[in-house]
């Protein structure tokens, strides 16, 4: 079964989304922000696409990553990463990765709509998400193979900037996610326990109001608060 790392990243929102998602199959009601967020994505692509940029061979673009000293800016939504865990297969696109030397940092937009704080845990959880995949999966750049683990020699590091939904002004400071693949295995772990049925409903309600109140599945939700 494919999932989504951005579905996945629903366990550090209410463990619940994952039941109504992916075992129960429920149509989420999607609040208009989400759709202008997906605007505000393609603006930021368009907006990189108009940097100066080298293009470079496939054995080029390997050679600079094997390099401890290279500086290398990745395009827009260009770079994908895919892992196996317990029988599912993750996958996702990055908004933005940057390599500087020894290290790697994965740079993921959000639209927020001023409800940023809700998603915090969220949004690392899927920034992990994308280091692991970068890490110990396939990796690849404009739909070109790079190969397996090809970042596994990085330091990897997340960065979250959060935006207005409409303005794109930055919302407060960047939030840093440290990744460290020991840490993030037990969150696939509960997502496998969860896929398994291992659970009662009850038990993985959020019981957070804030977040009921935003969420896409608050009408079929019987555990709503």
């Amino acid at each position: 079964m494919r999932i989504p790392i951005s579905g996945f990243a629903d366990l550090g929102f209410c463990e619940l989304k994952v039941v109504h998602r992916f075992l129960e199959e429920r149509k989420p009601v999607f609040h208009q922000n989400v759709y202008l967020g997906g605007a505000q994505h393609a603006t930021s692509a368009e907006i990189d696409a108009l940097k100066p940029h080298t293009t470079v061979t496939l054995d080029e673009l390997l050679e600079a990553l094997r390099d401890e000293e290279s500086v290398i800016e990745f395009p827009s939504e260009s770079v994908r990463v895919e892992f196996q865990s317990n029988g599912f297969t993750f996958s996702g696109r990055l908004d933005k990765l940057v390599k500087q030397g020894r290290e790697a940092f994965v740079i993921d937009e959000k639209f927020t709509g001023g409800n940023g704080g809700q998603f915090h845990q969220k949004y690392a959880k899927q920034l992990s998400g994308y280091c692991y995949g970068l890490a110990d999966g396939k990796t690849s750049v404009g739909g070109v193979a790079l190969g397996e683990k090809v970042f596994a020699g990085l330091s990897l590091s997340g960065k979250i900037v959060e935006r207005d939904i409409e303005s794109r002004a930055q919302l407060g400071e960047p939030l840093l996610v440290m990744f460290d693949a020991q840490s993030f295995r037990p969150s696939l772990e509960r997502f496998s326990e969860i896929m398994r049925g291992s659970f009662e409903a009850r038990e993985l309600a959020c019981g957070n109001p804030a977040r009921c109140a935003i969420c896409e599945y608050r009408s079929e939700c019987g555990h709503r608060c």
